[in-house]
């Protein structure tokens, strides 16, 4: 049986890059990181992790992290959510399947 990834999937995965990809760029150039350090603060504040080795020094830039935060968080978890109702919903069919 061939899966095929959702659309909605897709789309989420892809808005999360660009997120990343954006917010590395900013803290590239605001905060004068390297690539590698504006990558792994936003991945930190995506996902909620956080750490306090790297900190925003400017107010803009604490400000942008606060907003990446909510919009990250939130496609984050409804990424999860997808996947894991997705998940779900295989277990369910085979169950029946057996039951049958």
């Amino acid at each position: 049986m061939r899966r095929i990834i959702s659309p909605a999937v897709k789309n989420l995965v892809l808005s999360i890059l660009c997120l990343i990809f954006v917010s590395a760029t900013f803290y590239h150039y605001i905060e004068s990181w390297s690539w590698i350090d504006s990558i792994y603060v936003t991945i930190l504040t995506i996902t909620t992790v956080g750490h306090s080795a790297l900190i925003p020094s400017s107010t803009i830039s604490k400000i942008y992290t606060s907003v990446i935060a909510f919009i990250g968080i939130a496609m984050v978890l409804t990424l999860f959510g997808i996947v894991s109702s997705h998940y779900v919903n295989i277990v369910t069919n085979e169950k029946k399947k057996i039951k049958k």
